[in-house]
């Protein structure tokens, strides 16, 4: 009997589920199935780069775009050695054999409601949403002469909604060709036991004569928390163990308070709560610091405080010895009156050398202007007469407005708890976008005595040795400040005792399920990505592998029993896709 399973992977991405589809092992009544993987398709091509990385089989830099759905998502003609894709390309792709399963993952950005209504009906995004039914044609045309057995979808849930009109074509396409049909909504994060939820639309075709024997559905697995998945991981930063996509992400200063400040399972919104005048940084010295010593009364006690303000002893003396002598001329930091006349004006660029100061009463310089300038009406109250002007310093209106909130998305700046499962994996760069930071509690160690020293700015150092902070005191309380949106790797100590910090890619690949090493041994990397942007995109398109593998040992066990003319099974799972004369209708 034949027991390989084979599958090809259209809009395959980076390889998230022909990876979940190697590691498989469909079972049925002893036989156990060998999972193959024949090829993988995309447009990108740093996708079809990493398909071949991860999975050592075949991808295909295919374009499904029709030539008008081209000029309409990129605005532009294509290029002259472009074509559209016929049958006959994914056929031979496939090495002129027809596959077990398609499993296919159409681009979303069109479906899903973080895109505004308005754009996601634009040409352009309807365009987008094509390709999963022209996809679906091209296939279901490539192997009309021998069907595949089973055809899987899977897309964000807002494709029931806003992709319905593409859903009932592409449905009415497979239950011409003969196909059963079952959609459902599931948490990839439960399917696959993950630290993430994730919560994705399943469209299941089962051709009734290639596999007729009902599929079940995989039983859901308990959610890791975060702290399980990254907690073995190396800790942020360090790229030897964790590979080039462990680097933390560079957020500017202002960010990192705002992630400080947010308490954890919680996100932006904390923020319009947040009792900042409890958070400001306040200086309460004790009596007698910054005191000035008096020049004819004896000294407090000398302590070895390095300046004025860090002690109450004497530090500051009010020295009477100016140290100008009676031949200085007289005028010295001398300030004129504006309404006598001016001295002998000398070469004296400085005060204290003889230029010449004035008390300059002219600080007004609108004195009859109207009372309004500048004015600033409150928002709660009547304004004042509209006047004929355009400036503020001439009488225009100015308003304290108190309309600042910024309609973002919720999980912006989001901050989660290290014991609960991560948040779906989003394709987003930045923390102010998604909820990818963490309240991180691994700060603690027990090291030897001058480890992690730090020294006083204004101090002199203690010997310099081989070490770093690890090792010896050689860190230092730096009084810079960085300005609001300097960008760096920040660490900042919330008030509940961890560290928030943003994920860094390789730990969102690790909460989507990826492997923590290439097939070759390195650590995790993606092949030819440079930017953590299209890194995360990537990975947040992705199809979380132990959910694709637990999806694919289902259906190989019903392919393996189909073969078997074995049409019944007992299990306690509820049935995925049943036989014909168990189907419920499905409405177009």
């Amino acid at each position: 009997m034949n027991k390989k399973i084979t599958a090809i992977f259209p809009f395959g991405g980076i390889g998230g589920g022909a990876i979940g589809t190697k590691q498989a092992r469909p079972e049925a009544f002893g036989i156990v199935g060998d999972c193959e993987v024949i090829c993988g398709m995309d447009v990108d091509p740093d996708a079809c780069r990493n398909f071949e990385a991860f999975t050592g089989a075949p991808c295909y830099q295919f374009d499904y775009f029709s030539r008008q759905q081209y000029i309409d998502w990129h605005g532009h003609e294509p290029p002259e050695d472009w074509r559209e894709l016929t049958p006959d390309d994914i056929w031979r792709a496939c090495g002129y054999q027809t596959p077990d399963i398609s499993y296919r993952s159409a681009p979303c950005k069109g479906f899903t409601g973080l895109l505004g209504g308005e754009k996601s009906q634009s040409k352009k995004y309807q365009a987008l949403n094509q390709l999963a039914l022209r996809e679906t044609e091209l296939t279901l045309k490539a192997f009309e002469h021998d069907p595949v057995p089973v055809m899987l979808l899977e897309n964000v849930p807002g494709m029931r909604t806003r992709g319905k009109e593409v859903l009932k074509q592409m449905k009415k396409l497979l239950t011409d060709a003969g196909y059963l049909l079952s959609e459902r909504i599931y948490c990839c994060g439960e399917v696959g036991g993950l630290g993430a939820r994730r919560k994705r639309y399943k469209l299941i075709a089962k051709h009734k004569d290639k596999c007729p024997a009902e599929i079940f559905e995989p039983t859901p697995l308990k959610l890791k928390t975060i702290g399980d998945v990254i907690g073995p991981l190396p800790m942020p930063g360090d790229v030897a163990a964790g590979g080039p996509h462990h680097r933390e992400p560079k957020l500017s200063w202002l960010v990192a308070l705002r992630l400080a400040t947010i308490p954890a399972g919680k996100d932006w919104r904390a923020l319009e709560e947040l009792d900042w005048q409890n958070l400001r940084v306040q200086h309460e010295p004790r009596n007698g610091s910054y005191g000035v010593e008096d020049w004819e009364k004896p000294s407090r006690a000398i302590t070895g405080a390095a300046g004025p303000g860090r002690s109450n002893s004497a530090t500051a003396i009010s020295d009477p010895r100016t140290g100008y002598s009676n031949a200085r001329y007289n005028n010295i930091y001398r300030i004129y009156r504006h309404d006598e006349p001016a001295p002998c004006v000398t070469s004296g660029v400085h005060p204290s050398n003889g230029a010449t100061m004035i008390s300059d009463p002219r600080v007004n310089a609108w004195a009859g202007k109207y009372p309004g300038t500048y004015r600033i009406s409150r928002w709660q109250e009547p304004s004042s007469t509209v006047l004929g002007q355009t400036d503020i310093q001439t009488g225009a209106l100015s308003i304290s407005d108190p309309r600042v909130k910024t309609e973002l998305y919720p999980d912006c700046y989001g901050v989660q708890e290290w014991d609960d499962p991560a948040k779906t994996i989003r394709a987003t760069e930045r923390v102010m976008q998604s909820a990818c930071s963490i309240a991180d509690p691994r700060v603690s160690c027990s090291p030897r005595n001058g480890t992690y020293g730090v020294m006083a700015w204004d101090a002199t150092a203690p010997t310099v040795t081989g070490g770093d902070v690890h090792s010896g005191t050689s860190a230092v309380a730096d009084p810079r400040i960085p300005k609001d949106y300097e960008r760096g790797v920040w660490i900042i100590i919330s008030l509940d005792g961890t560290r928030h910090r943003a994920l860094t890619t390789f730990e969102l690949a690790m909460l989507q399920g990826m492997p923590r090493y290439m097939p070759d041994g390195r650590p995790f990397e993606m092949i030819g990505v440079k930017s953590d942007k299209k890194a995360r995109e990537l990975i947040g398109n992705l199809v979380p592998p132990p959910a694709a593998k637990r999806w694919i040992e289902e259906i190989g066990a019903a392919i393996l029993c189909s073969r078997m003319g074995v049409m019944f099974r007992m299990s306690l799972s509820p049935v995925w896709v049943a036989p014909e004369d168990e189907q419920p209708q499905i409405i177009h």
